[in-house]
């Protein structure tokens, strides 16, 4: 009798362990699950911030394009105030040099005249009676 008891006893204790056994590969599932949950997580993390960077990466190129824009054109505007510039430069010298031609060598007769020809050839007729009273009346108000 005793006998038999023991081996019951062995079945029933080994059935324990078996139970535990089942209990820990369970337990060892669950964790795998949770680390690929995890890995599954911080995959989409990493995406999120490739991502991020990405959006950054266009936002400073957006940004560079930007500046090249303003850069670009304030070239622009400092091409703009040289031509101006040279526009007003040549007037002046356009007049000045109507003035010393009519207030100099005027009285010469037809070498003044000759000489106004290239600055102011529309001011220019063939009667100097008429030449002083257009320069005097005209050419300081039209630029040439």
């Amino acid at each position: 009798m005793e006998e038999e008891e023991e081996e019951e006893e062995e079945e029933v204790g080994g059935g324990g362990v078996e139970k535990q056994q089942q209990q820990q590969q369970q337990q060892q599932q669950q964790q795998q699950q949770q680390q690929q949950q995890q890995q599954q997580q911080q995959q989409q993390q990493q995406q999120q911030q490739q991502q991020q960077q990405q959006q950054q990466q266009q936002q400073q190129q957006q940004q560079q394009q930007q500046q090249q824009q303003q850069q670009q054109q304030q070239q622009q505007q400092q091409q703009q105030q040289q031509q101006q510039q040279q526009q007003q430069q040549q007037q002046q010298q356009q007049h000045g040099a109507f003035n010393k031609l009519i207030g100099a060598e005027l009285s010469t007769g037809s070498k003044g005249i000759h000489q106004c020809l290239p600055v102011a050839s529309h001011l220019i007729s063939s009667h100097l009676s008429k030449v002083t009273v257009r320069c005097t009346t005209e050419c300081w108000t039209t630029p040439t």
